[in-house]
């Protein structure tokens, strides 16, 4: 009886035993896999990677956009994720999330509360480490329409393959476009660029009202007045192009909305003008900012009779520009350098050079000029020893000859010296010849 006993009890400790064991290594096992996943994790965790910096207010959620998703609970759960191309985001381990046209504020709201449907007391991280192509149609006055590729920096490094157009950065475009080279039909764009960027690199029309470019966003359409964010700093005429879905640019009605240019300026000879603009403001719009400083003064004509008589002063210039005006630029005064110099002639006029500015432009003083020589002819004035003075418009400089050169003319020194010393002979020979008889 006892044996029976001690063999049934001892069956169950060997029993419970072996249930146990099981229970502790299916929950070892368990935390193994738990350790494999978190490692894996870790890993991708240790790239550096950057936030893309939006609006988080404007930007809209689109396909392609990458997520950055990071659970701190015990340990830190990182997951990298792409919204599909039906704008849904699968979290391993949390399920579907839908966040296609939402605003980046509210997709990552959406995202942290899907994510503490299972991790009630984690710390919830959310950022966009990686933005979609965006591709923007622009047409009406350019001289070609274009469809504007936006890419990451990422995808811009990344593209390797001969096969594949390689994205072109904003610079190397820039670059290529003023040089007269030809680029691809699209452009590769950071994502931080704004509109004026756009602008800049686009062959518009020379009717091309680019003060009235009508973009087309994901809410509205606006009416963008670039000139509000060159002049006054206005951001509201400068959007984030990834806020456009498309850009017009209109063209301006040649009677009804410009004006005739003519004189040494970079521009057409139609111009469109802005409703309301002053002569001062289209001065500063089409002439300053562009770097058309060539001019002197404008005369403004209209239907035949001139209301405004080559003035530069801006209280003359407050007069509204009406359509078919016509605008007359006068050369502006230039800077003439002549004499004994290098390279005599004619030099535009850079305000705050001197006199020893222009003689260096013009290849130096000969040698037969001095710099102590120098002239300024002003008008009806003389003025000498001119090498420090700062030049005025229409300035007249000349570099004078060298006492020496006046004196000796083209002998070198050691010719003077012979002839010195052959009169100095001269001159005792014929002494000594008086003296004797």
């Amino acid at each position: 009886m006892k044996i029976k006993q001690f063999s049934m009890i001892s069956f169950l400790i060997l029993f419970v035993g072996q249930l146990l064991f099981a229970q502790t290594g299916s929950m070892m096992a368990q935390s193994a896999g738990q350790s494999q996943n978190m490692v894996n994790h870790l890993n991708y965790n240790s790239e550096v990677v950057t936030p893309i910096e939006v609006d988080p207010y404007d930007y809209v959620i689109g396909s392609g956009d990458k997520f950055l998703i990071q659970i701190n609970h015990l340990t830190t759960i990182t997951y990298s994720v792409e919204v599909s191309p039906i704008g849904e985001m699968m979290i391993p381990g949390i399920g579907q999330v839908h966040i296609s046209e939402l605003k980046y504020n509210e997709a990552v709201k959406l995202i942290k509360a899907k994510c503490k449907q299972r991790y009630s007391t984690a710390e919830i991280d959310v950022n966009l480490y990686d933005v979609r192509n965006v591709h923007i149609p622009v047409f009406g006055a350019v001289q070609n329409p274009e469809m504007i590729t936006l890419y990451t920096e990422s995808d811009v490094n990344n593209v390797t393959e001969p096969s594949v157009k390689t994205p072109q950065t904003a610079g190397t475009v820039q670059k290529r476009k003023m040089a007269g080279v030809s680029v691809n039909d699209e452009y590769a764009l950071p994502a931080s660029l704004r509109l004026n960027d756009l602008i800049s690199m686009l062959s518009l029309h020379y009717l091309a009202k680019d003060f009235e470019v009508e973009v087309r966003g994901y809410d509205d359409t606006s009416i963008v007045n670039i000139y509000n964010y060159y002049m006054k700093g206005d951001l509201d005429d400068n959007p984030f192009l990834y806020k456009i879905r498309s850009i017009y640019i209109p063209y301006a009605d040649v009677e009804k909305e410009c004006i005739h240019v003519y004189g040494p300026i970079n521009t057409k000879a139609i111009v469109p003008i802005i409703p309301g603009e002053k002569v001062y403001e289209f001065i500063q719009r089409k002439l300053q900012m562009t770097n058309i400083t060539n001019y002197d003064a404008i005369t403004l004509k209209r239907d035949g009779q001139i209301i405004l008589d080559q003035s530069n002063s801006r209280e003359n210039q407050n007069i509204e520009l009406l359509a078919g005006d016509v605008l007359e630029v006068s050369s502006a005064k230039r800077i003439m350098v002549n004499g004994f110099v290098n390279e005599p002639g004619i030099y535009n006029y850079i305000q705050g050079h001197t006199v020893a500015d222009y003689i260096a432009m013009a290849g130096g003083v000969d040698e037969k000029g001095s710099n102590k020589s120098v002239m300024i002819i002003r008008n009806d004035k003389k003025i000498r020893n001119a090498e420090s003075k700062l030049v005025e418009r229409g300035d007249i400089i000349i570099v004078n000859r060298s006492m020496n050169n006046i004196f000796l003319g083209e002998i070198s020194v050691l010719e003077f010296l012979s002839m010195i010393g052959s009169i100095f002979l001269s001159f005792i020979v014929a002494y000594n010849a008086t003296t004797t008889s």
